[in-house]
C-alpha cells in the first residue's frame, strides 16, 4: 500500500491590520497568531484596513514569505452611511442602536465580502482565521463550507467598550460616552451571534474569559495571552529620576491615561524630587498630549525605532489606565527588560503584576503618586521587582513559548498530512450539516449582518 504523501494544509488569516513582531498591541498579536499558523500550514493573508491605515508590509511577513492581499475598505456599509448622515444627534444615536453592529465591524460592507467571495473562489482553505470579532462577517464567503473557522476576540470588547463609555461620561463627553456604551450593547449581540458559527475562539486572559463566558455560556475560547520577545540582559542605567509611559497614542485609553497622570499626579511628584523626568513615547500623540511637554520635566517623543535604550535608563515604567480591556503588551516589554511598573488595576489587568511583586498597583493620584514615591526611594526594591517581572514574563509571557503553545492548538484544528476529511471532522467534532447549510450556521440574508 503507497505510503500518504504529506500535503500541509491550506490557511487563510484575515487581519484588521498588517501584523508583525513590534509595534502597537494588536500587530503583535496578529504576528503571534500568523507566525503561529504558518508552522503548520501554507498560509494566505488578507488584510482589511479597519484598524487604522493600511502599513507597509513587516519584517515578521518578510521572514515568513508572505505577501498580504491589502483589501481596501473604502466605505462603510450603506445602513451606516445612511444613518451617519442624519442630522440630529439623537436620531443619529437611536439609529444606530437599531442597527445593532459595532462601528467597526461597518467596514465589512458588501464590496469587501464580494472582494473576499472572490478570494474564496480561487482557493480552497482548510482554515479560515479572523483577527477580531468587528470583522467576524468576513467569513461568510466559508460559512457553508468545510473550513474550520477560527475568531480571536483578544479582549472582551463589551467591556472594553462599556468602561470607555464611564471614561467619556467622567469627562463630561456625555454624547461620545453614549455612543460607546451603543458600542458595548452590539459587540455583545455580535459575539453572542457569532459564537456557533466558529469552531474555535481564543481570548487573550482568562479573567476576559470569565467575563464573556458569564454572558455567554456556551462560548468556549482557549486562553491564548499576549507575549513579548525575550530581550537580552543589559546593564540597567536607572537614574532613579526617569519614568517612563510607552503607547500608542491613537486609542482613547492611551490619550486619558497620559492626562490624567500629568495633571494629577505629576505635579505633586515633581515637588518632591525636582529633577525627576517623564518620557510619553508611542505613536499618533494628538494636541493634548503634545502639550504636555509645557509640564516641567515631561518629554513627548512620539515614536522610536528602538525602546530598549529607553527602558534601559527607566526608573518605573507607568500604566495609569483607566478604561479598556484585554492585557497590555506594553507592560510586559517594560517587564521582560526588567523595569518595575506603577499600574493601575485596569492597567494591569489579566497580568499578576501584585500577586508576583513585578511592581506597584495603585488607582487614585494619591495612591498612585506614594506608590511611584516609595518606588523612587528604594533602588534595591526597584531592582528586586524588576527582577520578578522579568522572570514571570519568561515564565509566563515568552513569545517563543507561547508561540510554540499556539502552534500545536492550530495544529489539533487543522487539517494535517493528507488527513481525509472523515478524519478531520471525527478530531475537530461539529454539528451535521443540514442541506446547503450547516446547523448552527445560518447563512445571512445580507452579506454583512449575521
Amino acid at each position: 500500500m503507497a505510503a500518504l504523501t504529506p500535503v500541509r494544509p491550506r490557511a487563510l488569516m484575515i487581519a484588521p491590520a498588517v501584523p508583525g513582531e513590534i509595534g502597537n498591541g494588536l500587530a503583535m498579536r496578529l504576528g503571534l497568531f500568523l507566525e503561529a499558523f504558518a508552522r503548520v500550514a501554507e498560509v494566505d493573508l488578507a488584510v482589511l484596513p479597519v484598524a487604522g491605515a493600511a502599513n507597509e508590509p513587516t519584517a515578521l511577513l518578510g521572514r515568513l514569505g508572505i505577501t498580504p492581499t491589502m483589501l481596501p475598505c473604502d466605505s462603510p456599509d450603506t445602513h451606516f452611511a445612511l444613518l451617519s448622515r442624519l442630522d440630529d444627534p439623537q436620531a443619529r444615536l437611536q439609529a444606530f442602536l437599531r442597527y445593532g453592529r459595532p462601528r467597526l465591524a461597518s467596514w465589512v460592507s458588501t464590496p469587501v465580502i464580494e472582494r473576499l467571495r472572490s478570494l474564496a473562489a480561487t482557493r480552497r482553505y482548510d482554515f479560515v482565521h479572523i483577527g477580531r470579532t468587528y470583522l467576524a462577517s468576513a467569513a461568510y464567503p466559508w460559512l457553508a463550507s468545510d473550513a474550520v473557522l477560527s475568531l480571536d476576540l483578544d479582549e472582551d470588547d463589551y467591556q472594553a467598550s462599556l468602561s470607555i463609555a464611564r471614561l467619556r461620561r467622567r469627562r463630561g463627553n456625555l454624547q461620545a460616552a453614549d455612543w460607546s456604551q451603543a458600542d458595548a450593547v452590539a459587540f455583545d449581540r455580535l459575539l453572542g451571534e457569532v459564537t456557533p458559527r466558529f469552531d474555535r475562539l481564543w481570548i487573550s486572559s482568562s479573567i476576559d474569559r470569565q467575563s464573556v463566558q458569564a454572558r455567554h455560556p456556551k462560548a468556549n475560547p482557549i486562553v491564548v495571552p499576549n507575549a513579548v520577545a525575550e530581550t537580552q540582559a543589559c546593564p540597567r542605567r536607572d537614574d532613579g529620576a526617569t519614568l517612563i509611559f510607552v503607547a500608542s497614542f491613537g486609542y482613547v485609553p492611551n490619550v486619558d491615561a497620559a492626562l490624567w497622570f500629568v495633571r494629577t499626579v505629576w505635579p505633586g511628584l515633581r515637588v518632591r524630587i525636582p529633577q525627576l523626568k517623564l518620557l510619553l513615547v508611542g505613536r499618533d500623540p494628538p494636541a493634548s498630549v503634545i502639550d504636555l511637554r509645557r509640564c516641567p520635566g515631561v518629554t513627548v517623543t512620539g515614536s522610536v525605532p528602538d525602546l530598549g535604550p529607553l527602558y534601559a535608563r527607566a526608573s518605573l515604567a507607568l500604566v495609569p489606565l483607566r478604561a479598556g480591556g484585554g492585557t497590555r503588551i506594553k507592560l510586559l516589554e517594560a517587564l521582560a527588560h526588567g523595569v518595575p511598573v506603577v499600574a493601575t488595576r485596569i492597567g494591569a489587568a489579566g497580568i499578576p503584576i501584585a500577586q508576583t511583586g513585578s511592581g506597584w498597583i495603585a488607582d487614585d493620584p494619591q495612591q498612585f503618586a506614594l506608590a511611584c514615591l516609595s518606588a523612587l526611594q528604594h533602588a534595591c526594591e526597584r531592582r528586586r521587582r524588576g527582577a520578578r517581572g522579568r522572570a514571570l514574563v519568561r515564565r509566563e509571557y515568552l513569545r517563543s513559548e507561547v508561540l510554540d503553545r499556539l502552534a500545536g492548538l492550530a495544529a489539533a484544528v487543522s487539517p494535517q498530512c493528507a488527513r481525509t476529511k472523515a478524519t478531520r471532522i471525527a478530531r475537530c467534532p461539529r454539528p451535521r450539516r443540514a442541506t446547503n447549510k450547516r446547523a448552527g450556521r445560518r447563512s445571512p440574508t445580507c452579506p454583512t449582518v449575521w
